[in-house]
């Protein structure tokens, strides 16, 4: 249930940007085939439908969170959500092997391009990430300030808890990492390697949440990895 709640925020944010703006240009006399059709006003909601939905998908997830499994979300052990920071080390560690995990996808994916499997195109999200101005900020915000506290809480606090609790280990580490990798498919369908990306991210902040018995350092591994991938989007972005 909170993963629907989480996931319907996210729509319902989505879909209210998109009201919102298709109301404006009917209002201001623009075309609204230009929205249905993929041109430059529908690309500019991408920023706001993204941020709001996150923020979206949060509140839903941390209120009914609070609601249905609130004995739960500071208890660390492996069923629990262990929404707690960690310590320093811990954080410090995860940083570090996010960045690690990155570089690492980073190294592969440009071996990967130089035998001809460039990606095909870029999804919506990445397109944001290298588009200068407001657009490449909302990115990096999205990035580095939001997906990793609210993803980890989520998925490797209180569903991977929920899910151990009635699974057992292996299904828990299995749906929660299928789950997590295919909510970004989006993207990675114009790049078919980045899905080894995003599987060893998922992987690496589950063990950091378990080896730890808090979520904090998860949160840094996957900082890590969004900064690491920031600097290259950066650095790759035009003028």
């Amino acid at each position: 249930m909170i993963l629907l709640g989480y996931l319907g925020g996210q729509f319902c944010a989505g879909m209210a940007v998109a009201i919102v703006a298709g109301i404006a240009a009917a209002v201001r006399g623009r075309n609204l085939n230009s929205f249905q059709q993929g041109s430059a006003p529908m690309q500019d909601l991408i920023a706001p439908a993204a941020i709001l939905g996150l923020l979206a998908g949060a509140a839903a997830m941390v209120g009914l969170s609070a609601v249905l499994v609130r004995g739960h979300l500071r208890n660390r052990n492996p069923t629990g959500a262990a929404w707690a920071p960690g310590s320093v080390k811990g954080n410090v560690l995860g940083l570090a092997a996010g960045s690690l995990t990155a570089l690492g996808y980073v190294a592969v994916a440009a071996l990967v391009s130089g035998f001809g499997q460039a990606p095909s195109s870029a999804g919506p999200i990445a397109r944001m990430a290298t588009t200068p101005g407001l657009t490449q900020a909302a990115w990096l915000v999205m990035a580095l300030l939001l997906a990793p506290p609210i993803e980890e809480l989520l998925f490797r606090g209180v569903f991977y808890g929920g899910c151990r609790r009635s699974l057992g280990p292996v299904w828990a580490a299995t749906l929660t990492t299928f789950i997590f990798v295919m909510l970004h498919i989006t993207e990675m369908i114009h790049f078919l390697p980045s899905f080894a990306g995003i599987t060893a991210l998922a992987l690496v902040a589950l063990g950091f949440r378990l080896r730890t018995t808090a979520v904090g350092p998860a949160v840094a591994v996957h900082f890590g990895y969004n900064a690491v991938l920031a600097v290259i989007a950066i650095c790759s972005t035009p003028g």
